[in-house]
């Protein structure tokens, strides 16, 4: 090798010495001020941020939506409960207060306003003097309840009671119906009356009397057919009981049979009440019992 050649390689080596000290002094100078304090302050306060936001549980992927009466229900979107049809509401991400229990429920402010939830504090007292709460109806007693009936057949000349709610007394006029039997009767205890006969006059008028009974006509009634000129065409039908209508069956110009319903009348001066009791109830219930009634329309 030359002199010139040894030169130029040693100029080489220094060179590339050179380069490696300066390489090695950039590296290091560059990881102290990777690890300077000012470097660590400024980047602390965002992975705090970063931790502040991870545990208050600020940011979320996605919003929440369920149902007030069924928490089981989870939507991604605002809509309609599928199993009762009410409008979805937000789903509470606040921590519970009573942890991570199943059982635990929680209601946001819409809800529990809509729920109309009240509590109250538990205690132990006695409830031997709370007395119970028994429902019922309030009903007409079986044995105030009458029918009026037509005693004979013939047809209805005109009704002087009609309208449900119409109030009756006992022995008023009710309908004045027309008779063919009631007729030919009445006519028989005139001709009684005025036979001059003795033998046959109060036989007579004994049968006339009691075929007129048989057909319906009252003791006073028939004191008024005896002492008549000529056989009534009608004979009125009054009422047994005293009450108020609650069902009129027939209409003027009817005809109707023996026995056939007229009007229906109820005695509402006294009613009853039927209360509900079960099985563990009876034995602390006793006769003569007094009870306080309240009633909705009362």
């Amino acid at each position: 090798m030359s002199d010139q050649e040894q030169s130029r390689f040693s100029l080489t080596l220094s060179s590339l010495s050179l380069l490696i000290v300066a390489s090695l002094a950039l590296g290091a100078w560059l990881s102290l001020s990777l690890l300077s304090p000012s470097h660590s302050h400024q980047e602390e306060p965002k992975h705090q941020e970063s931790h502040r936001k991870v545990t208050k549980g600020v940011t979320k992927a996605a919003a929440s939506w369920t149902c007030s009466m069924h928490p089981q229900v989870q939507a991604p979107e605002r809509g309609l409960c599928p199993l009762c049809g009410m409008d979805l509401i937000e789903a509470n991400d606040e921590p519970h207060p009573f942890g991570e229990e199943e059982t635990a429920l929680s209601l946001s402010p819409r809800a529990r306003a809509l729920a109309r939830v009240r509590t109250s504090t538990a205690e132990l007292r006695s409830l031997e003097n709370e007395g119970r709460t028994l429902w019922g109806e309030v009903s007409v007693d079986d044995e105030e309840r009458s029918v009026v009936s037509a005693w004979i057949a013939g047809r209805i000349e005109r009704l002087l009671v009609s309208k449900v709610g119409d109030t009756v007394k006992r022995g008023q006029a009710l309908a004045e119906l027309y008779s063919p039997d009631v007729y030919s009767a009445h006519q028989a205890l005139i001709d009684a009356v005025k036979s001059k006969n003795s033998r046959t006059k109060n036989t007579v008028l004994k049968a006339t009397r009691e075929r007129l009974r048989q057909l319906g006509v009252s003791a006073t009634q028939l004191k008024y057919m005896e002492k008549a000129s000529s056989p009534w065409k009608k004979i009125t039908i009054r009422s047994k009981t005293s009450g108020v209508v609650v069902s009129a069956q027939v209409e003027a110009g009817a005809y109707v049979s023996v026995g056939q319903p007229l009007l229906r009348v109820v005695d509402l001066s006294q009613l009853q009440v039927k209360l509900r009791l079960s099985e563990r109830e009876l034995s602390d219930v006793s006769v003569g019992e007094r009870v306080l009634l309240e009633t909705a329309s009362i």
